[in-house]
């Protein structure tokens, strides 16, 4: 019977000892949640704010925000999309436009040459469409940037005109 007991309380103490390692978290899972919180946080916030009351929100946390509707079916991965954009912070700050350029940007949607969030976001419009496309960070360009003007953890505004696809 001794056995016994000190076998049950052997399965007690393992168990309880499993339940609690589960349910610690690394110090870098930690992080990543707590990013996730706050640009969700920084979205509602620059959403509110501007008073966008249109702006779709997607299972991953991407924000859809369509201002003039396209034609024809929604873009796929491996189409051809040729767009204008800008692309900037929530704060306003613009990296990149197409439009200072003049010349309109050519991508394959799916390939390595855009971030999960603008690869997801494109999949929500149609040729002809003008929508702006939030991505938090998670899904831009990270902890590390993009290595050149856009800085760790930065949510990114996509204001988009699609051209054409193929």
């Amino acid at each position: 019977m001794k056995q016994f007991k000190s076998g049950i309380f052997f399965w007690v103490v393992f168990c309880c000892s499993i339940l609690s390692l589960s349910s610690c978290k690394d110090p870098y899972t930690e992080q990543i949640e707590e990013q996730r919180e706050f640009d969700e946080q920084s979205i509602q916030a620059y959403l509110t704010a501007n008073n966008i009351q249109n702006a779709v929100r997607q299972a991953s946390g991407v924000y859809y925000v369509p201002q003039t509707a396209g034609t024809g079916d929604l873009i796929k991965r491996g189409n051809t999309v040729r767009m204008h954009y800008i692309t900037k912070s929530l704060g306003g700050y613009k990296y990149q436009s197409t439009y200072d350029t003049g010349q309109a940007a050519t991508i394959r949607v799916g390939t390595d040459q855009v971030t999960p969030g603008l690869t997801e976001g494109l999949q929500l419009l149609k040729n002809g469409e003008k929508a702006s496309i939030i991505v938090p960070s998670h899904l831009a360009y990270g902890v590390y940037g993009d290595g050149y003007i856009i800085p760790p953890n930065d949510i990114i505004l996509y204001d988009i005109t699609v051209l054409d696809v193929d």
